[in-house]
């Protein structure tokens, strides 16, 4: 998974081309911004989860490029996930498998999500 799959796999759900300037303004950022996550190769976590968040899209369509009904995380879950992470670094690996492990105990108490998340990071 690199940034340059996930943005494309965001512009794709949301029929845009994935040039910086459209997906700038998908994610509500500006295009110097988008061009600065690809030369750094960073992933904005937060922004993507944002974004799945407010179009109900899966965690799993965008890192994974799965859409798989078993594997959709509810708003609730990814609003706590980002809370957690709270702007923490976490390799693109580690994110899958803490996804992963989030989707398969969903609900879960916020003190294992944590855990989780301290375990991932």
């Amino acid at each position: 998974m690199t940034l340059d799959h996930i943005l494309s796999r965001i512009a794709e759900n949301a029929g845009v081309e994935p040039k910086d300037s459209e997906l700038g303004k998908v994610l509500g950022k500006a295009r110097s911004t988008v061009s600065s996550w690809r030369q750094r190769g960073s992933i904005p976590y937060a922004e993507v989860f944002e974004y799945c968040a407010k179009n109900g899209v899966s965690l799993d369509a965008i890192f994974l490029g799965e859409r798989t009904e078993s594997g959709v995380l509810p708003v609730d879950a990814v609003s706590q996930v980002i809370t957690a992470i709270n702007g923490r670094k976490i390799e693109p690996a580690k994110l899958n498998q803490l996804l992963a492990m989030v989707v398969s105990r969903w609900p879960m108490p916020s003190n294992e999500l944590k855990a989780l998340i301290d375990l991932a990071i």
